[in-house]
């Protein structure tokens, strides 16, 4: 039997509940990080959290936990859930709020789940995703770009396209026509050697992996450029991958009807870096 943790406590999962009232349900009024667990424990959580707070400073939402609560909370909930590698799922929800629709007050609800994860198999790193461009627009300009809000439908929207043809991600474009994102992934290029990648005035999420694949690429003497990134020069890359928590590292081998070389030099030494720092950050 799952066991979640919600404002304090460890409990069942038929006994973890929400109020009808809470801000989350009718409003969808909240934020919430996905983890990967390794080895039992939460990777690279100061960064997740670091995005939290900002995000929760953003909506005004109270966040008044440590990085040390939070990470011993997690831990101790991959051990009760027997689930050393697991898909850790984090929520922030306003609460109750008795002042209306207005943004500040309310009592914040803090609710994580951990639940077993079994990454891809190698075989499907090396057949690489294939990517579909979704029809939703992800405006750059828009008031929750960059924040990981309960607002989540446009992306699940987005995913339903890729799934009806087949495709494993939705590639998302702004307003301008230039890349922004996957559904639940940064983008990157690799053209002449050079590193790109959206850069946040895109309206993307400022992923976690993101950011450590740009520290890893930089440390490496890969050359990182953030900045527009149209389709065209997308589709004209020598190399694609996108990153997120779960997923990592992922090659794209295909994004509609252009098929990409196999051969992925700078994908896969990053791909190997980041797995080193995956373990170093969990073995710590």
């Amino acid at each position: 039997m799952a066991e979640i943790y919600i404002d304090g406590r460890f409990l069942p999962e038929e006994e973890a509940k929400i109020s009808i009232l809470d801000r989350a349900v009718g409003l969808g009024d909240g934020l919430f990080e996905t983890v990967r667990a390794h080895l039992g424990r939460p990777a690279f959580l100061d960064r997740h959290l670091a995005r939290m707070r900002s995000s929760a400073a953003f909506l005004k939402i109270p966040f008044t936990y440590s990085d040390d609560e939070i990470g011993e909370v997690l831990v101790e909930l991959c051990h009760r859930n027997s689930a050393p590698e697991a898909r850790i799922r984090l929520t922030l929800t306003r609460g109750i709020h008795p002042g209306g629709l207005a943004l500040a007050g309310g009592a914040p609800s803090l609710i994580a789940t951990a639940e077993s994860y079994t990454p891809h198999p190698p075989e499907k790193y090396a057949q690489g995703y294939r990517l579909v461009v979704s029809s939703i627009v992800h405006y750059a300009k828009g008031p929750l770009s960059g924040h990981k809000t309960l607002n989540y439908l446009p992306f699940l929207l987005a995913r339903d396209e890729a799934a009806a043809v087949g495709a494993d991600e939705a590639l998302l474009l702004n307003e301008h026509g230039n890349v922004a994102e996957c559904s639940s992934a940064n983008v990157f290029c690799v053209a002449g050697g050079v590193l790109g990648t959206p850069g946040l005035d895109s309206g993307v999420l400022p992923g976690v992996v993101r950011d450590v694949v740009l520290e890893l690429a930089s440390r490496a003497g890969i050359v990182t450029r953030e900045r527009p990134v149209p389709l065209e020069e997308l589709l004209g890359a020598d190399e694609v991958f996108i990153t997120s928590s779960l997923r990592g590292i992922m090659p794209v081998s295909q994004i509609g009807e252009t098929v990409f070389s196999g051969e992925r030099p700078v994908t896969e030494k990053l791909g190997r870096l980041y797995s080193a720092a995956l373990d170093a950050a969990c073995r710590a």
